[in-house]
């Protein structure tokens, strides 16, 4: 397949990347809009009733609290390690096997939170996941949009050149391999290029390389055709 050929299909492939970004962007900016719109009102409603009840609070006050408050869910998100976030510790031993029983049968399962360090922070976490979920979805959209700039600056002709070396090898080919045809320097900034490309596979193994995935290279033999 010639580097020409590729040429076509890649720009064809990297309109429809952009177009699935686009769409992307904007059902990630509805979805956080949604949450928090849902948790702004839901914060002003506790607020309401939890101070109005012990304090003179002006309905203004409310609402500057309550955006306050998703000023500090979009920092905590920023700030705390989604890896923490998902790892959940559970104690399932028999002892609590029964524990568990008594509590949801007398009504206060609830409580078992409380009941138990690694369940009660398991619980924290799980609650922060859920409170991060509109700054996350408006956080995905940035990253769509800054994918969608990345995927216009692409070097078209030598990222196609690339792929097209990888569907006549239909194996690894290592970057060691390319340098009689492109300089280190360029090769070191079109490699990022060519892993935007959805099915180009890198490989950091030794030697270091990249591949093309058995999709990709179906998608290609079928533009070929």
């Amino acid at each position: 397949m010639s580097s020409s050929r590729v040429a076509n299909w890649l720009d064809q492939k990297i309109v429809n990347q952009r177009r699935l970004c686009a769409l992307g962007v904007l059902a990630s900016l509805a979805i956080g809009a949604i949450v928090l719109y849902l948790t702004f009102w839901t914060t002003y409603g506790l607020l309401w009733f939890t101070l109005t009840n012990f304090f003179r609070v002006s309905p203004s006050s409310l609402l500057g609290m309550s955006a306050g408050f998703l000023v500090l869910l979009f920092i905590g998100n920023a700030t705390t390690s989604r890896e923490y976030l998902d790892k959940i510790e559970l104690n399932l031993g028999p002892h609590r096997d029964l524990q568990v029983g008594i509590a949801r049968a007398t009504g206060y399962g609830w409580t078992l939170a409380f009941t138990d360090a690694k369940a009660a922070r398991s619980f924290v976490k799980m609650l922060t996941t859920l409170l991060f979920t509109g700054p996350r979805a408006v956080e995905q959209s940035f990253r769509l949009i800054k994918r969608t700039v990345e995927l216009g600056k692409i070097d078209r002709p030598n990222v196609a050149k690339l792929i097209a070396r990888g569907f006549r090898a239909e194996e690894r080919v290592a970057f060691s391999a390319l340098e009689e045809l492109w300089p280190a320097p360029e090769l070191v900034r079109i490699i990022p290029q060519l892993a935007q490309i959805d099915g180009v596979v890198l490989l950091p193994s030794d030697p270091p390389g990249f591949t093309l995935s058995p999709a990709l290279m179906e998608e290609l033999r079928e533009f070929r055709s």
